[in-house]
């Protein structure tokens, strides 16, 4: 099953630091646990609810196989047949960096646990195992099988940038809120086209592309509001990004995110 690694933040030095914890997380949330679930609507009975079902507008949604809070651990004795799904887009992709199915296809040579030429298919809690030709999530069952929507077996490496500032009035001079009195803290977003949702900005990882690269890619993509901007305008913001993902910042997660994907 495909996975997502994510690293937000800039000063991150190699591509892959030393985790800081080495303790593996289980999934919380992007799997059918079971109990208060309603699979046919959105609930707020139950945390893993919105995410039993993996699909987009463009694609049926599919259901995940019940694993229980007590049965996520490989370690745990189970019954466990995950639904397999692998989106059509991705399935069909002929793009060199979208893995095929070494399970179909016995002359595909996957160099897991690796940095190979398309990809970084090393994960930030270690080795994982193999079984049956691809990688096992480390984090435990997920009740699905395949790539789901993403592109690669194994670790699909992200970056979301985190842009905060103190909200400040005409005169620089720091708003306080009214009831705490202290600060306020403002951040960048974006509304995501898929699920119109509120999301912090970001994306995968281009092909052997740097973290800090992908960084400055996905903020100018999704939160710069280019088309608006003349070309002197548009110079002048792309060299003030550019300055400050290059200069500063500072690391704020490096590890596995659930991800309904």
């Amino acid at each position: 099953m495909g996975h997502l690694l994510s690293c937000a933040g800039i000063r991150l030095g190699t591509r892959i630091a030393e985790p800081e914890s080495t303790e593996i997380p289980i999934h919380h949330k992007c799997r059918n646990c079971g109990t208060g679930c309603d699979q046919s609507t959105y609930s707020d009975t139950c945390i893993n609810a919105k995410y039993t079902r993996t699909g987009t507008r463009d694609q049926p949604a599919i259901i995940r196989t019940i694993v229980p809070n007590d049965k996520v651990r490989w370690s745990t004795s189970f019954d466990y047949e995950p639904v397999e799904f692998t989106s059509e887009k991705v399935r069909t992709s002929t793009k060199e960096y979208v893995d095929r199915d070494p399970r179909h296809d016995l002359t595909v040579d996957i160099p897991w646990n690796s940095d190979d030429r398309l990809c970084d298919r090393r994960s930030y809690y270690g080795p994982y195992k193999i079984i049956g030709r691809v990688p096992q999530n480390p984090c435990g069952r997920t009740g699905i099988t395949g790539r789901g929507h993403l592109g690669h077996f194994g670790p699909n490496h992200a970056a979301d940038p985190i842009v905060t500032r103190w909200k400040r009035d005409k005169n620089g001079i720091k708003v306080l809120h009214r009831r705490s009195r202290k600060p306020i803290l403002q951040f960048v977003c974006i509304i995501r086209k898929d699920t119109d949702e509120y999301a912090i900005p970001g994306g995968m990882a281009d092909k052997k592309e740097k973290v800090t690269d992908t960084l400055q890619r996905e903020f100018h993509e999704e939160a710069l509001n280019f088309p608006d901007l003349d070309q002197h305008d548009k110079e002048t913001l792309i060299n003030t990004i550019k300055n400050i993902f290059e200069n500063g910042g500072t690391r704020i997660y490096c590890g596995y995110v659930d991800d309904p994907r």
